[in-house]
């Protein structure tokens, strides 16, 4: 739906940015969760079944990686995309989650910086997008805290 919103038929960023609020809020509930591995085994501890799973990881990709992609042409939603980002990252403990979320700030900037050519626009990605203080500093691209 969020990536639907930014087709040229609909053209309409300020849903994709209400849903991506709602994804934000949505990893953030699933800090906490467990993940299931998917292996399934008997008393004896013999594998059984093995079935394909959902992590965080793979739910972050869900959310994120579309509204990235057809969204980096749009200052706005990329700006959005990285604020929630940066606040979300603030509710989360696991190193390993917040590493997830620091690939998409990374995938973000990288293709914002191809999308964009207006100087104002790549002015305003390089400043802060959020009064929170998440673990990423401004334009923080790589080796971010």
């Amino acid at each position: 739906m969020a990536a639907r919103a930014l087709s040229p038929g609909t053209n309409d960023p300020v849903t994709t940015m209400d849903i991506l609020d709602r994804f934000g809020d949505a990893l953030c509930a699933l800090q906490d969760r467990w993940w299931p591995s998917g292996v399934h085994a008997d008393e004896s501890d013999k594998v059984r079944l093995v079935r394909p799973t959902v992590d965080f990881d793979g739910v972050a990709h869900t959310m994120f990686e579309m509204v990235r992609q057809y969204g980096s042409s749009s200052p706005e939603v990329t700006l959005h995309l990285l604020k929630v980002l940066q606040i979300t990252a603030t509710c989360l403990r696991s190193e390993e989650s917040l590493q997830v979320l620091r690939e998409h700030v990374q995938a973000a900037y990288h293709d914002a910086h191809k999308a964009l050519t207006n100087p104002r626009d790549l002015h305003r990605l390089e400043r802060p997008t959020t009064g929170h203080s998440g673990p990423w500093k401004p334009g923080c691209r790589s080796n971010c805290p």
